[in-house]
């Protein structure tokens, strides 16, 4: 489980994540494995991406699981150092699928449940001698990638266990739509008024991404996710849902990048003994 921010604001974008791996034991129970997984990469001096779900794979004549970390790491010296955002994200969609799909037939694993992803990827960067930022969502299964946001059109996405962050921005929880009385607004809303979902998402802060400077980015993705280690720390699942294991923690990464820099490390755990 993780908690990843790709913020993108005029003046480059943010990459942040937490460094929490979790897995279920022989029991089903669910565990954490260990707070130092990293889930920020640098796929060149342009180019950067996150890393959400699944946390293991195994690729065609490996042995053993690999961690998404090392996989990365390994494709990151296949591509071309001139790649555009867009390649890069397309061709790690297409390097990832083919391993999940491996996994899922030949070694018999468990695929994702219909309509969910396995893995997904945030990849954020800029072309060479462009001054547009890009970030793009990378989807396993089915393997593809799509656009998110750009420079000129600032904003956040966050991904993975976003729960806490969804509530403190948008105001509150995506999971409200299965209470019934939201079901029943739903199926017979108001005359000449707002559908439901549309008064919800005017409780939403109004954040100004097009004045934030990159300083501000960084604070506002680390807030978010500290936000999350810690409401997980002291919560265990929701009343309607209850039970759960604190599946975000470790240290916070977090990368930017400008079309001026690149990608520049701002915070990166280190080895210690």
């Amino acid at each position: 489980m993780s908690i990843l921010i790709t913020a993108c604001i005029p003046e480059g974008i943010v990459l942040a994540g937490d460094s929490r791996q979790t897995y279920l034991n022989a029991r089903g129970s669910g565990r954490i494995g260990s707070d130092f997984g990293t889930k920020v990469f640098q796929l060149n001096p342009r180019i950067g991406v996150t890393t959400f779900g699944w946390a293991f794979l195994q690729p065609q004549n490996a042995a053993i699981l690999t961690s998404i970390g090392t996989l990365v790491e390994d494709f990151r010296v296949t591509i071309n150092p001139q790649v555009t955002v867009a390649d890069a994200a397309n061709l790690l969609a297409q390097h990832f699928q083919q391993i999940y799909q491996y996994d899922i037939t030949t070694l018999n694993w468990n695929p994702a449940l219909a309509g969910q992803m396995a893995i997904g990827f945030q990849v954020a960067g800029y072309n060479e001698n462009s001054t547009l930022g890009e970030v793009y969502l990378c989807s396993i299964p089915p393997g593809n990638s799509q656009f998110l946001l750009n420079t000129h059109n600032p904003g956040c996405n966050w991904q993975g266990q976003t729960d806490v962050i969804t509530r403190l921005v948008l105001g509150f929880d995506p999971r409200i739509g299965s209470l019934p009385f939201a079901q029943h607004f739903s199926a017979n809303p108001l005359p000449n008024q707002p559908s439901l979902i549309d008064q919800l998402r005017s409780l939403q802060y109004q954040i100004q991404w097009n004045a934030m400077t990159l300083q501000d980015a960084i604070d506002l993705s680390v807030l978010m996710i500290n936000s999350t280690i810690n409401m997980q720390r002291f919560s265990d699942g929701i009343v309607s849902n209850p039970g759960d294991i604190p599946g975000c923690g470790g240290e916070i990464d977090v990368a930017v990048i400008t079309h001026r820099d690149g990608f520049k490390w701002i915070r990166k755990k280190e080895l210690k003994g």
